[in-house]
């Protein structure tokens, strides 16, 4: 009875560590094919759908590969500071890897993009002493380490929101323009 036990739980834990080894699988599966459609879909010049493909495929499985794709695709729908940022990122994951020469690469397109650099720099100066105040840019907080700080941003519509307690909401629109 005892051997009829431990092999039925044996078996019970191959079969689950099996179950776990093909989600794995599949959620890799699926990686890969929307890193296919998003190159596919960036070739023919549909980069919104391409980089949204391309970010899902990063956030299933990470890599050094699909960021660098991720860049160039911000990077062409101008973009700009995001292909940036995911340059640096991408030149971030190849060290931790050991791809000196990806690591190489995606600094040297960062450096390429870093003097086109759109940067917006928000004066907080009239609120920054009031309790609790946040200042939001296209609805996420920015820290205040932030505020006075010439910051890469994407060319285009910048929206701002100032909220405190008991205050009313202050909005704002601006339009960064690209360089």
């Amino acid at each position: 009875m005892r051997t009829l036990t431990s092999t039925l739980a044996a078996l019970l834990l191959l079969a689950a560590s099996g179950t776990a080894l093909a989600q794995g699988s599949d959620q890799k599966a699926a990686a890969e094919v929307l890193f296919n459609e998003g190159r596919k879909l960036m070739e023919a010049g549909n980069y919104v759908e391409g980089c949204a493909r391309l970010e899902q495929s990063q956030q299933i499985d990470p890599a050094v590969g699909t960021l660098g794709w991720l860049a160039q695709c911000y990077e062409k729908s101008g973009k700009t500071a995001s292909a940036w940022a995911t340059y640096k990122q991408a030149a971030s994951f190849a060290e931790q890897r050991g791809q000196s020469e990806r690591q190489r690469m995606a600094l040297e397109q960062a450096a390429k993009l870093e003097p086109s650099l759109s940067r917006l720099t928000i004066d907080a100066t009239a609120v920054s002493a009031v309790e609790g105040v946040q200042i939001f840019r296209n609805g996420t907080p920015l820290v205040r380490a932030l505020w006075g700080t010439a910051t890469p941003v994407d060319p285009g519509e910048q929206k701002l929101e100032v909220r405190a307690p008991g205050y009313q909401t202050a909005s704002l629109s601006v339009s960064v323009a690209g360089s």
